[in-house]
């Protein structure tokens, strides 16, 4: 089966498309978010198997190297699963930060059971970005077992002492709210503040985000730097979970948020996509890597160049 879909990936990708490896053996994968550890000169990527949509498969996984077509595995990979092995259990939207020498990967379970829906918020941290601690909880929300309200995605950076842990909470019917968590340490991320989003779409509302500092695209500054922060938010149309917006916005206070422009799709991928997922901004670079399900619902992840990348009002 590996086999198979190796040879079918090799066959269907774009000049655009990110091969990465997975545990399953499928190669699909979704959720990535990107370091470049200066240290060693060196990217850490994080993505979720994804196998035609099997979520069960969508565990935290690592790769690292000098450049993102040659990476390494971590060690063992993916680095965490689920805490609960039931159906509608699984882990998914990871996403990194680094602290000096120190990185901390976050993620969130969502389990469902005895008609209670549980979103956890773990990380794992490690000191080479290769082996990683077991997971630990940071928080969690409960609710009455409606399938209509969750958390998601944690966007994470860190400025100066503190972390700043955003998540989207959603609603389906009334809407998608942006919070902030901040702390000096990670396991302080107690209160939420929240945030403001202007200029989203009419019929559209946030759904999955990455968070980065907008002059160099890293996740990690020193207070007296530039701190204007770049979100890259995707959208969900009310009505349509198959339709998806992704968008730039930018955040001069870490509370409110301006959307500028939607990210331009090539339409080498538009000829093969059905719709256009999560993305990441990779550092130093500001080259976007997006993941997308194609006409066969393949999951891949492709690398859209700066000169592709245009904003519109």
């Amino acid at each position: 089966m590996a086999r198979f879909f190796s040879f079918y990936f090799r066959k269907k990708k774009t000049s655009f498309d990110l091969k990465v490896r997975t545990y399953d053996g499928s190669n699909q994968a979704v959720h990535p978010d990107i370091l470049f550890d200066k240290n060693f000169q060196r990217y850490i990527l994080v993505y979720t198997p994804y196998p035609f949509g099997f979520d069960c498969y969508e565990n935290p996984s690592v790769m690292y190297g000098k450049t993102l077509s040659h990476l390494k595995a971590a060690n063992p990979n993916p680095i965490s699963f689920s805490e609960i092995n039931l159906p509608q259990c699984h882990l998914c939207d990871p996403a990194l930060v680094q602290d000096d020498r120190k990185f901390y990967c976050f993620f969130l379970d969502v389990l469902n059971f005895n008609n209670v829906r549980k979103c956890v918020f773990y990380y794992s941290d490690s000191d080479d970005a290769i082996h990683w601690s077991m997971k630990k909880i940071i928080k969690y929300y409960s609710f009455d077992g409606s399938t209509k309200e969750h958390v998601l995605c944690p966007g994470v950076i860190k400025y100066g002492n503190d972390f700043y842990f955003y998540t989207v909470h959603v609603n389906v019917g009334v809407g998608s709210f942006l919070f902030l968590s901040k702390a000096e340490s990670i396991e302080n991320l107690k209160n939420d503040e929240k945030c403001v989003i202007n200029n989203i779409p009419e019929g559209y509302y946030l759904w999955h985000l990455n968070i980065c500092f907008s002059n160099d695209y890293s996740k990690n500054h020193f207070v007296g730097e530039n701190e204007e922060l770049l979100g890259l938010f995707l959208l969900r149309k009310e009505g349509d979970a198959a339709i998806y917006k992704t968008v730039f916005a930018i955040s001069r206070d870490f509370h409110t948020w301006d959307i500028t422009g939607e990210l331009q799709i090539p339409d080498e991928i538009k000829e093969v996509a059905v719709s256009v997922y999560k993305g990441t901004m990779i550092p130093d670079t500001g080259e976007v890597l997006i993941s997308y399900k194609d006409k066969n619902k393949f999951w891949r992840m492709a690398i859209i160049p700066n000169k592709i990348i245009s904003l519109e009002t």
